[in-house]
């Protein structure tokens, strides 16, 4: 029998990452393209890119000698699941699982402990991962969920800037941070948020965060009311569980300096928390979980 490759992929709503690696975990090929989340762009364009991607990265690898876990934003949704198995069937590997992106945050972040997972990129969403199950808190994509993500943050800094034009805010530092980052004044950058929607709109969360180191009162508002959001989701997750809980955070909200205690300060028992910044690649995760579902296939009933 063929050596056995096992490939990791990370599908997000601003990118998406695979990692190749051989059977004793040297790395074979890795390779960043953009979104997959079928909501965002369409079934077809996603498994398109996918496409794309996994020969580009796979190269001269039989699909037979390849065992696949692809954690998908949006992929563990409506008929997704089906679309993606039939999909992954094209290819012949030797196995193929495939479920949310934020399965690969839970295996990178809690390597199998009992926890919760917080992910506050794009969009926000907990696991609580206990007793070898896995449940979701939030997650339900940016019309439903209210606070705490990046679109949240961005989308609020606009509103900010907005009110202050028309009269019915106060003045705030977004406005002119805003202008810097689009080259354009606020009623020129209209149609180009209303185009290009949710990831444009998530782009915009940084500012937030500058806006408030300056002082901005505005910008600090945004801040309290959305850590109070994600901290309310995280206390929701965490109740279940007894003694101190390991929280791993991940995301791009994360870079924000500073991020973690501003959570902190809004929880109502933050000593039952130990608070974590996921450091590994969320696609790490997607290779251990691709390498686990094989042994948990392969092993005897």
């Amino acid at each position: 029998m063929n050596p056995i490759y096992y490939l990791g992929i990370d599908g997000g709503a601003t990118k998406t990452d695979l990692v190749l690696e051989t059977e004793s975990g040297s790395c074979a090929g890795t390779l960043r393209t953009g979104p997959c989340n079928p909501f965002d762009i369409g079934f077809d364009a996603a498994a398109a890119r996918l496409a794309e991607a996994i020969h580009a990265v796979c190269g001269t690898c039989a699909p037979a000698d390849i065992v696949l876990f692809a954690g998908i934003s949006g992929g563990a949704s409506g008929d997704y699941p089906q679309r993606f198995a039939q999909f992954f069937d094209r290819f012949h590997f030797r196995a193929a699982f495939h479920g949310s992106d934020n399965e690969n945050i839970v295996s990178a972040g809690l390597h199998g402990r009992t926890g919760v997972t917080l992910i506050l990129g794009t969009g926000i969403c907990a696991y609580r991962a206990a007793n070898g199950s896995v449940s979701r808190i939030a997650g339900w994509g940016y019309l439903i969920d209210r606070g705490g993500s990046g679109y949240d943050f961005g989308r609020d800094a606009l509103q900010a800037a907005y009110a202050a034009l028309d009269g019915t805010g106060c003045a705030t530092r977004l406005s002119a941070l805003i202008r810097r980052k689009t080259g354009l004044e606020l009623n020129e950058l209209l149609p180009r948020i209303y185009k290009n929607g949710k990831s444009y709109i998530a782009s915009f969360a940084p500012l937030v965060f500058e806006a408030a180191a300056q002082g901005d009162a505005a910008a600090q508002q945004i801040i309290v009311r959305n850590m109070r959001a994600a901290a309310h989701i995280l206390e929701t997750a965490v109740q279940p569980l007894s003694g101190t809980v390991p929280v791993v955070l991940a995301g791009g909200l994360t870079a924000q300096p500073g991020l973690p205690e501003l959570l902190r300060a809004q929880l109502s028992h933050p000593e039952r928390m130990q608070l974590e910044t996921l450091t590994a690649a969320p696609v790490t995760g997607a290779v251990r979980l691709a390498r686990e579902r094989w042994a948990q296939q392969r092993a005897p009933q």
